[in-house]
């Protein structure tokens, strides 16, 4: 991991709730990228990432715990990497917080590794929820474009 970063884009979400947020032409003049995220959606609390417009060939597996329940793990093949916080979810209206390291990101020879760590706060009697994401993306592709979805649309 760099000892020094630079920022090469961000995202801020307006009134018109997007259901997709899209990073595109990422230049591939790095080695790993960072993406340091603070989340909400409208509805159902998702969080999955699409690497060059796709979502396949992605296998990972999860751990997290919250306030409310047993922790739990388990794995996922369809881009799911963790729970933003939401409007109308278990989360009262709060963001979830986090980063998500991608090695690699630009090679042509190798598989993607990713590490999602986040973390829900508690708000207005909601409880808290934290979730640790590792995924594989099988491709020898470099990524160029990363979308995220909400299961929803993302909120202000």
């Amino acid at each position: 991991m760099a000892l020094t970063f630079d920022l090469i884009n961000t995202i801020s979400v307006d009134n018109s709730a997007p259901a997709t947020v899209t990073f595109n032409s990422i230049p591939g003049t790095y080695t790993d990228l960072l993406i340091q995220h603070s989340t909400r959606g409208t509805g159902a609390p998702f969080l999955f990432i699409y690497f060059n417009g796709s979502n396949s060939n992605l296998s990972g597996v999860y751990s997290g715990a919250d306030g409310q329940n047993t922790p739990g793990s388990g794995a996922r093949t369809d881009g799911y990497i963790g729970a933003p916080g939401g409007v109308n979810n278990n989360f009262g209206g709060g963001f979830s917080n986090g980063e998500i390291y991608i090695t690699n990101y630009a090679s042509t020879s190798y598989n993607k590794c990713l590490l999602n760590q986040a973390v829900a706060p508690l708000v207005s009697g909601a409880y808290s929820e934290m979730n640790v994401f590792g995924t594989v993306w099988a491709s020898n592709s470099a990524i160029t474009s990363i979308s995220f979805y909400s299961g929803d649309n993302w909120a202000q």
